[in-house]
């Protein structure tokens, strides 16, 4: 077994940390987050903001090249993270962008045309 000398081990983890502490701040938090998105949730909130409405599954999946069940698990996703809400309609869900994703969308837009 190699034992391992505990200074290296500390300053590992420091290094780590202080990787993992250092923020940015502002709008580059922001614009890293929605980075992050997986491109079909990117588009999902796009387009449910663009409608100013609520859709259904069935629209959105017209206008986007991603299965029905796919967009399904990105709207709960979206859902979970509080920007889109759903209704039930029946045997229908539509889903309508939250005014969290409205203000984010917004600031976000002012953000990269102000660059």
């Amino acid at each position: 077994m190699t034992v391992v000398p505990r200074t290296s081990i500390n300053d590992s983890t420091n290094s780590i940390r202080s990787r993992r502490c250092s923020r940015p701040s502002g709008s580059t938090r922001i614009s890293t987050y929605w980075r992050r998105l997986n491109e079909t949730r990117y588009k999902l909130v796009r387009l449910l903001v663009a409608a100013d409405g609520e859709l259904c599954v069935c629209e959105l999946n017209a206008m986007i090249d991603t299965s029905e069940s796919a967009i399904s698990h990105a709207l709960s996703e979206l859902i979970e993270a509080g920007l889109v809400t759903r209704r039930k309609d029946g045997r229908w869900r539509k889903y309508r962008a939250s005014n969290g994703a409205i203000a984010i969308l917004t600031l976000l837009d002012g953000v990269f045309t102000n660059e």
